[in-house]
């Protein structure tokens, strides 16, 4: 959990992808810049980043912004880009996971990983970093 005097963050991680809020706490709409956001992998590598709305037809394109009206809560999930897998024509998202639940799921024990969350707060872009540390990992 993150806050600040303006903006509530709570980010879950899962092995699937990072889940989060945000809470608008002040009366005026922010706005989340999708294309100027990047993911750090657990491997340190940085790409794009993909929410909800992304579709791997559209990976290589600009994403549309995202406003939270003022004293609104917005909820999305997170990944790399590239993590994005052809749905073979249907409409869904489909994409790898963030963490393996199988024998190389050990490999990110200690890792760290997150995403550089870009907002247009009252004209001005500014930078919210969010990193989680893999404590431990269990094959299933």
């Amino acid at each position: 959990v993150w806050e600040d005097v303006r903006y509530l963050s709570i980010g879950r991680p899962s092995p699937e992808a990072l889940y989060f809020q945000v809470e608008n706490r002040k009366d005026m709409p922010v706005t989340i810049e999708w294309d100027r956001c990047t993911f750090v992998d657990p491997f340190g590598r940085t790409d794009k980043v993909a929410h909800a709305t992304t579709r791997y037809a559209d990976r290589y394109g600009s994403q549309p912004s995202t406003q939270i009206s003022g004293l609104q809560r917005y909820g999305d999930y997170l990944l790399p880009l590239e993590y994005l897998v052809d749905p073979a024509g249907r409409p869904d998202q489909l994409h790898r996971p963030l963490f393996p639940e199988d024998s190389s799921a050990p490999q990110f024990t200690d890792r760290v990983f997150g995403v550089d969350l870009v907002m247009d707060v009252e004209g001005s872009l500014r930078t919210y970093r969010f990193r989680f540390k893999v404590e431990s990992v269990t094959p299933r």
